[in-house]
């Protein structure tokens, strides 16, 4: 019966262990990605200004065609004003033929980010 009791006891000592171990795993992984989504965070308001300040008109979209960015010039020329874009479809948001056809070329041979 000792050595049953005994053996209890340390995997009892061993499952603490584990569990002490799995916490700070834990706890260095979540520290990890939060450091991560800062950078990424930063890296994102960094390229925000960057194609906020180029006087040409940008539209960064996923290959859904959804909205990612869209820089002041766009916004001034298809009067979007201050409405927030981003994640709508394209074609939702600006509805002119020229700039539609214009798109619908553009999609026979994108540039591609991988």
């Amino acid at each position: 019966m000792e050595d049953i009791v005994n053996e209890v006891q340390r995997s009892l000592r061993r499952a603490r262990q584990l569990g002490d171990w799995l916490r700070r795993e834990v706890k260095r992984t979540t520290s990890s990605l939060a450091e991560k989504a800062d950078l990424s965070e930063a890296e994102r308001q960094k390229l925000e200004a960057i194609i906020a300040n180029i006087q040409d008109g940008i539209v960064v979209m996923d290959r859904k065609k959804n909205i990612i960015l869209i820089n002041r010039t766009v916004r001034d020329i298809f009067n979007l004003d201050k409405k927030d874009v981003t994640g709508l479809a394209l074609e939702d948001v600006i509805s002119n033929a020229d700039f539609n056809a214009l798109l619908a070329r553009a999609s026979n041979d994108p540039f591609e980010i991988s």
